[in-house]
């Protein structure tokens, strides 16, 4: 119910659509209705089955065998079967009069109301007299049909009563098509508007909830789940929505025909209440199972795709085939078992519906030939208004079992909307001023969620405008440690501190406005190279971003490219190589022109060549700007103001390259092993 609820309230910018769609819902089902009922003077007029007649100034009452008084008036024109030598006569529909007898029209009116109302009553009073002045019209409305037809001007009536069939009907066509067209705007507009919501939650979360969740996940809520929900809405409008006005429209028109017939039809509805609420939920159930396991074959597929390279290098296709396909097949069943039950429920309500027409047409037949108290017109037309209730019913079946599945996908939604990040803003944060003096991690120590500790008591100065190295070995916490400096994760103990501040207390635009990261995998995206590298700087001149990709030693190749700076470089930059990737994620870090830079693994995609086409310009980047660096490779840390070394979470060693390898320690150890230099040894005394 909480999921509907949520659902409910994206409704709520759209009351004055919704309520015109509704109105239109109900003159669509109205006007149903009314062309139904409109057959039954054809069928009189056709087959000369009459009905009661309206009261004229002073009518005569005849008991028919049903018991039910009729009103009569002096026929004008010779009927079959009529003798017109005996005055006025009445037609009885069920069979010959048994008496006639004279009295006033007030007379009529109180047999044919026999539960009157209060009349001191106010209420009583006006709804009394709106119910007679309704039955005067009908009456005479009435008398002037059947004068028509004594007048022999059947063919007029019918092209008349034709007619007005056309007209409700093209009416109906243009309430429904109205219907139609504000439900669809309203829920492609909800469905837009969730999108956005979705993604931009998602944009904003923490990157410790990518950690945990995968690429193939999120999609799977962005696109397939959301297209679940707009289902689910489009049927609450056409179906859930619908179907049940036109049900009860029908309903009251079936009981205004006969009600005791009706009645009978209402012992079956317990019966469907049960299968219907049996089916939603086995649906559900199934869904949630089906839904997971879509989520597993798009993030299997994402990483197969994306890492093809290597499936094919290790001619792992087989492998890779089976484990999709373990994956593929679990989603068959359950998405078979779910169809299933589906496709139960829609014989097991048209069993359902034989039953009631099979006793519709036992009871009616015994009030016909029997009983007497029902015409052939009425019921003729009893039976096709009866016909036309399958169509809402099965639709509301349909539709619980539909709607079921869109709660599930909104369920997953809604998940994903109700996580919180773990890096907010402070409600009263402040604008962090350029960098003037130093970062300070405090006494700092961090887990990822629900693990162990991957930094321990780190207590660390980097003075401004000097570049600092980190090496260490793999999972040594080099990374994670210069994450905490843009905020992508807090610190679970201790303070990180930019000139004394700390950063949780300033806002993060102000916060990562400063910050240029290059990292080791190139982040590139499937649009052109000038947007690539104007990247987060949209309103860059163009002079300003030529003279970054020359800083970067990739203006030469771009230039020779038949789009130059226009050329679009495909998903994930794939049209270039690794060096030309990673330079242009370099001249995207010369343009930010940030006081704080971090070069995680920066070179690493480079050749020798490429890299010594890039150290120059980076020496002048680096130059004016507190740089962290990130590297396995000598080339990238030797020339370091200063060198941390960590190792399992902690730092063991600070000092220049020099000092730390006289020291032969873990330093000197990672020289001689990852970059084939034999550490300085101390000559003997």
């Amino acid at each position: 119910m909480k999921i509907y609820l949520r659902l409910v309230k994206y409704l709520l910018d759209y009351k004055l659509k919704i309520s015109v769609a509704v109105v239109c819902l109900f003159l669509v089902a109205a006007l149903n209705v009314f062309s139904i009922a409109a057959f039954k003077p054809i069928i009189e007029i056709l087959f000369g089955v009459t009905g009661e007649q309206a009261p004229a100034e002073t009518t005569a009452l005849t008991t028919c065998p049903s018991g039910t008084p009729h009103t009569i008036f002096p026929l004008q024109t010779p009927t079959e079967g009529v003798n017109l030598d005996t005055g006025p006569t009445t037609l009885c529909p069920y069979g010959p009069p048994h008496a006639i007898s004279t009295i006033k029209p007030t007379q009529v009116h109180k047999e044919l109301l026999p539960d009157q109302l209060a009349a001191d009553h106010k209420a009583a009073g006006a709804i009394q007299a709106l119910y007679a002045k309704a039955k005067a019209t009908k009456n005479k409305l009435e008398q002037s049909f059947y004068s028509y037809i004594q007048q022999g001007k059947k063919m007029l009536l019918l092209a008349i009563v034709s007619g007005v069939i056309i007209v409700a009907q093209l009416l109906k066509f243009l309430f429904d098509f109205l219907s139609k067209y504000l439900t669809n705007y309203i829920s492609l507009s909800i469905i837009k508007n969730l999108k956005y919501q979705l993604y931009s939650h998602v944009l904003h979360l923490d990157m410790g909830f990518f950690a945990r969740k995968t690429t193939g996940h999120l999609m799977s809520r962005i696109s397939s789940d959301v297209q679940g929900v707009r289902n689910s809405l489009m049927l609450v409008f056409d179906d859930a929505m619908q179907a049940p006005i036109n049900l009860a429209f029908l309903l009251a028109f079936l009981f205004y025909l006969n009600h005791h017939l009706t009645l009978l039809i209402f012992i079956f509805v317990p019966l469907t209440i049960l299968p219907i609420s049996y089916f939603a939920k086995k649906v559900r159930k199934l869904t949630r199972k089906e839904r997971r396991k879509v989520a597993s074959i798009s993030s299997a597929m994402q990483e197969i795709l994306s890492g093809v390279k290597i499936v094919k290098a290790f001619r792992m296709e087989h492998y890779e085939l089976k484990k999709f396909d373990r994956q593929n097949v679990k989603h068959f069943l359950y998405e078979l078992r779910r169809r299933t039950v589906k496709i139960i429920s829609s014989p097991f309500m048209e069993l359902l519906g034989t039953f009631v027409v099979v006793l519709v047409l036992m009871v009616g037949g015994y009030f016909i030939t029997e009983a007497r108290t029902m015409s052939g017109a009425d019921f003729f037309i009893y039976i096709f208004a009866l016909s036309r209730l399958y169509k809402p019913v099965k639709k509301i079946n349909s539709a619980f079992a539909d709607v079921q599945e869109g709660m599930v996908n909104a369920e997953r939604i809604f998940r994903i909307l109700d996580t919180q990040s773990n890096i907010k803003e402070i409600p009263d944060a402040v604008e962090l001023r350029p960098m003037s003096r130093n970062i300070r991690f405090n006494n700092l120590s961090f887990a990822y969620e629900g693990e162990k500790f991957v930094l321990k008591n780190i207590n660390l100065d980097l003075p401004v405008r000097q570049v600092t190295a980190f090496v260490g070995p793999s999972g040594a916490g080099k990374s994670t440690l210069i994450s905490l400096i843009p905020r992508f994760y807090n610190p679970t103990i201790g303070t990180v501190e930019i000139d004394g501040i700390d950063i949780r207390t300033v806002t993060l635009d102000s916060l990562r406005h400063q910050i240029g990261i290059v990292s080791q995998e190139s982040i590139l995206f499937n649009d052109t190279i000038r947007n690539n590298i104007a990247y987060g700087e949209e309103d860059t001149p163009d002079d300003l971003v030529i003279a970054a990709a020359k800083a970067a030693h990739i203006h030469d190749h771009i230039s020779s490219l038949p789009q130059g700076y226009d050329t679009v470089i495909g998903e994930r930059g794939t049209r270039l190589s690794g060096g030309e990737r990673q330079r242009i994620t370099i001249a995207r870090a010369i343009l930010k022109d940030p006081a704080i830079l971090i070069l995680d693994e920066a070179t690493s995609s480079l050749d020798s060549e490429s890299e010594a086409l890039i150290q120059k310009a980076m020496d002048r980047l680096i130059a004016s700007r507190t740089t962290l660096i990130i590297a396995h490779r000598l080339s990238t840390v030797i020339n370091a103001n200063r060198i941390v070394v960590l190792d399992k979470g902690r730092i063991v060693e600070i000092g220049k390259h020099d000092e730390l390898i006289a020291k032969g320690g873990l330093y000197a150890r990672l020289c001689e092993s990852q970059f084939q230099l034999r550490p300085i040894r101390t000559p003997p005394v």
